[in-house]
């Protein structure tokens, strides 16, 4: 991890977080400055590092006590149909795009994040407060977060590419888009080809 996060421990999920420098950037800050400290959020540390870099989006959740940044361009969004995911949301699929680590800025709302492994070493993140889902992590991926693209403030400029784990989508909720249609996950490399996992089927293994 970056400067200013916490070392992990076995069978624990860290959130490292960058919340808002006050004063605004300029020349010096051509390298990133950071200072840190660390919170406790649900049991969890929870890293928090100054730094002063170009905001590219915005975003939070619906009650407004969690906000945040993202320092980077945004991926392509992915709809995912797993049962998981579904149930997570409320909804017939989440839209997610993965995002570095280090490019999630947390301006306020720490205290507000409650994660819950729906699976082992896979936790989902949401606001204590007003419930909405924030972000997933994997143990296995300890520098990606999967935002949920819904709470980014604004125009985005990104399109969806793909419908991941569509063998396990509502009935009630039909895919009319063009869009490729992947039965399990999605090529990592190429989410516009569908991949062939119907020999070992995970329909809550998603994002």
């Amino acid at each position: 991890m970056g400067a200013g996060c916490c070392a992990g421990y076995p069978g624990h999920l860290i959130f490292c977080f960058r919340p808002v420098a006050t004063n605004a950037p300029d020349a010096s800050a051509t390298q990133p400055k950071a200072s840190s400290a660390s919170t406790r959020v649900d049991g969890r540390s929870v890293c928090h590092s100054i730094y002063r870099e170009r905001v590219l989006y915005t975003g939070s959740c619906l009650c407004g006590g969690i906000q945040f940044r993202i320092d980077a361009e945004l991926a392509p969004i992915k709809a995912c149909h797993c049962e998981q995911c579904r149930k997570a949301q409320g909804t017939p699929f989440a839209t997610n795009t993965p995002v570095a680590l280090e490019a999630f800025e947390l301006i306020r709302g720490a205290e507000l994040l409650t994660a819950f492994e729906s699976s082992p070493g896979k936790h989902r993140v949401f606001c204590r407060q007003c419930g909405s889902p924030v972000y997933s992590q994997r143990n296995t991926l300890p520098g990606i977060l999967r935002v949920r693209v819904g709470l980014i403030d604004g125009a985005l400029a990104i399109d969806a590419v793909a419908h991941c784990y569509t063998a396990y989508k509502a009935n009630w909720w039909p895919i009319r888009d063009t869009l490729p249609k992947h039965p399990e996950a999605c090529t990592p490399a190429n989410p516009a080809k569908p991949i062939d996992h119907a020999d070992k089927p995970s329909p809550s293994s998603s994002a």
